[in-house]
């Protein structure tokens, strides 16, 4: 059983970043490719570049040496609570997909699927303000109407807004992988944070969270529903 302390409380109150919309400086990405993704499904839809981090921008973020962090997952596809997984190469730029399989009838219906790939835009990190800060139940409420359908629906690094349970992954390696993204959803009808016309980035009443092990390169995508 989850105890509301478990979503809440001082030791939620870990310092970290929204991504939004940034200049021509930015040192962060939206969407493109410029990463090649292997393996996955051979036909849309497939895996999809999200962000790009520059970790080398975020100094103390303590990740391993790891200076750029690709975060991928399946935008066009419901794969329920299904774990994603892939490893990462810097030099190569290129992500080796490695769990997280699209069936048939998993597929989003064409007028719901967004672009493959997302349309690049560079991102700036914006400090989480203190109500996106999770340290009591009144600033986790405020925070999910954030994540859930608000301009804070990715977030970089600080405390993860858990749905329900706190998730937990461990690596091929049994290192405990770490917390480092997560992404919640837009809402129809609402100004699209980065994407234009009538498109918002939903997939789902799901969020998503992503654990990077260093040491390997390997990062773990695992889901909460909303509701």
């Amino acid at each position: 059983m989850t105890r509301a302390m478990d979503k809440w409380g001082p030791h939620q109150e870990q310092f970290g970043w929204i991504a939004v919309p940034g200049d021509a400086a930015a040192r962060h990405l939206f969407g493109g490719s410029s990463w090649r993704i292997l393996g996955g499904a051979e036909s849309p839809p497939r895996p999809c570049l999200l962000l790009t981090l520059d970790l080398s921008a975020l100094p103390g973020s303590g990740l391993g040496g790891v200076t750029q962090l690709p975060l991928a997952l399946y935008l066009n596809c419901d794969l329920g609570e299904q774990a994603q997984e892939y490893q990462f190469d810097v030099q190569a730029r290129q992500i080796n997909w490695l769990a997280g399989d699209c069936a048939s009838g998993q597929q989003l219906a064409p007028e719901d699927a967004l672009p493959e790939p997302l349309p690049e835009r560079r991102v700036s990190l914006r400090p989480m303000q203190p109500d996106e800060r999770p340290g009591d139940e009144e600033r986790y409420w405020s925070a999910c109407d954030s994540f859930l359908g608000g301009e804070g629906f990715l977030r970089v690094l600080g405390a993860p807004i858990w749905l329900s349970k706190p998730l937990e992954a461990a690596c091929v390696c049994r290192r405990p992988m770490r917390y480092v993204a997560s992404m919640g959803y837009e809402v129809f009808g609402e100004p699209s944070v980065f994407l234009e016309g009538e498109q918002v980035l939903f997939v789902g009443e799901m969020a998503f969270y992503f654990f990077l092990c260093a040491d390997c390169r390997r990062v773990r995508v695992l889901s909460q529903p909303s509701s």
